[in-house]
């Protein structure tokens, strides 16, 4: 892996990891933490203060329904990768595939604390960059770099998603 000072990033504040990877992957400030509260809100209709898609008063802790819609509204959709199977060079060489992105289980306090965290690799340039709000930097990968790194994660309990161009229908 290779530093890469160039690409946009954001770094972590609060609990929007979610936040800086959808940001990450539209390579500009695309949402903000009140659209991201927004999404959580038409998603969690009927609900007043709980909202088992986000922490209230825009902490963030945005799962995956949150990240789905707002994809879906700038025309990119967000695919499982299913876990049995290994991610392939062919699948990485997709001209529809923007990026991937990736939800791991953290452990904070000596393990007393456990949470879940956003992180993505976008392709650009002819390469993937390895974007986690955070890491102090960004890491430039080759095509063989990140399938070997994406199945080796796979096999840890994390969840991989494949962000492609082309619209789907998401309710929300």
């Amino acid at each position: 892996m290779a530093y890469a000072p160039e690409v946009y990033r954001e770094q972590q504040s609060l609990m929007r990891c979610g936040l800086h990877i959808l940001n990450a992957i539209f390579q500009e400030q695309a949402f903000s933490v009140k659209e991201l509260d927004a999404i959580g809100d038409e998603l969690a209709t009927g609900r007043s203060f709980f909202n088992p898609h986000r922490f209230p008063l825009g902490l963030g802790n945005y799962d995956v329904n949150i990240l789905e819609v707002a994809f879906s509204r700038r025309g990119l959709r967000m695919d499982w990768h299913d876990p049995r199977d290994q991610v392939t060079a062919k699948q990485l060489q997709d001209s529809t595939l923007i990026g991937v992105v990736v939800n791991e289980m953290n452990s904070k306090f000596g393990g007393m604390f456990k949470s879940r965290h956003w992180y993505c690799l976008r392709k650009l340039k002819g390469s993937f960059y390895l974007i986690d709000s955070s890491k102090k930097q960004n890491d430039r990968m080759s095509y063989e770099e990140t399938r070997w790194f994406l199945n080796e994660k796979k096999n840890s309990r994390v969840h991989i998603f494949n962000i492609r161009e082309g619209d789907v229908e998401v309710e929300g």
